[in-house]
């Protein structure tokens, strides 16, 4: 047989080698490639989360100071909700103090997991670990949710929710490059995220002030004093607008004033469809704050038809608060 044709052997300086080495710097090229993009996508990330937390921040600033004042004499407020403002610290948070004043704004830092329910198996959807960083304003309601969920190994996923001057917002990018989410804007996400907000107000305080855009009404007859002495957790309702949107949550109350739980019907995304769905979030381990307490801790589900047909809580995010600071003051 010609020598020619005989295949190179392990130790032959030929052919197969250069090709190895060409592959090798093809390979290194791409894999170059890879990361300057992925660079480039996070940088070009934290520029619109930047533009958006700009914007919550610019409309902070400009929003008048009498919009966090306390209900003028003369309007009543559900005792519940009266005792969980005192119990919050809010009056202490509104007061003018010279190196603060009062809490317009709140940056918080959260771990925690996070799973995409599945329409037709919600229970069998895995949890992804999650960091995010979430930016709120109390007047005007806005939040900004900048987060990393973990999908696999090297496989992240950037999701930013908000809700700012007014419109909802939802966008997600696979590595902060490739789109996977862009909604469209509509009545039902502004309403959506500002519920969301109305929710999540908790950590912020002063949001949960009523203002011109923001009132209380009872939702139980029967007097608070009757409530705590028979163990029956009081309610109220919270109805907030901001220009032509306006949403309601039921907020559930221990005899501390600590918020328990809200309940509302939702606005959730099915196969590209709006569908108004049960929604409740869930608060755990109250602590002092700077002033103001707040839960450690949070849960949110929806209540879904599980594989029996029977309607049952579906959790989709559980988190924990790992760093609170108010305005530019860190606390």
């Amino acid at each position: 047989m010609d020598d020619a044709r005989q295949p190179s052997g392990p130790g032959d300086d030929g052919g197969s080698q250069g090709r190895i080495g060409r592959l090798l710097v093809v390979g290194a090229a791409l894999a170059g490639g890879l990361v300057a993009a992925r660079h480039l996508g996070e940088a070009r990330w934290r520029r619109r989360v930047a533009e958006r937390t700009a914007r919550l921040k610019a409309a902070a600033g400009a929003s008048e100071p009498e919009a966090l004042d306390a209900p003028k004499s003369g309007e009543i407020l559900p005792e519940a909700v009266a005792r969980y403002l005192a119990f919050a610290g809010v009056s202490e948070a509104l007061d003018e103090v010279p190196e603060r004043g009062p809490l317009r704004r709140a940056r918080l830092r959260q771990r925690g997991m996070f799973r995409l329910l599945d329409p037709a198996k919600p229970s069998a959807a895995a949890w992804k670990r999650f960091e995010a960083t979430q930016y709120m304003s109390a007047v005007p309601a806005a939040f900004v949710w900048d987060a990393a969920v973990h999908m696999a190994p090297a496989v992240t996923v950037r999701v930013c929710d908000g809700f700012v001057a007014g419109s909802g917002a939802m966008r997600a990018e696979l590595a902060a490059l490739v789109p996977l989410v862009d909604a469209t804007p509509c009545a039902e996400l502004d309403a959506g995220s500002l519920q969301r907000f109305l929710a999540e107000a908790v950590w912020l305080p002063t949001a949960l002030q009523p203002s011109p855009t923001l009132r209380w009404s009872p939702l139980d007859d029967t007097p608070d004093e009757a409530c705590v002495i028979g163990g029956i957790r009081p309610r109220a309702r919270a109805t907030l607008r901001s220009g032509d949107t306006e949403v309601t949550l039921d907020f559930t109350f221990d005899r501390r004033g600590a918020v328990i739980e809200t309940r509302g019907l939702r606005y959730r995304d099915v196969r590209g469809r709006a569908v108004e769905t049960p929604w409740v979030c869930r608060y755990f381990d109250w602590v002092s704050v700077g002033g103001v307490r707040v839960p450690r801790r949070g849960e949110a589900a929806w209540v879904l038809p599980d594989a029996d047909g029977e309607l049952t809580e579906q959790a989709y995010w559980r988190g924990r608060v790992v760093e609170l600071e108010f305005d530019d003051y860190a606390v």
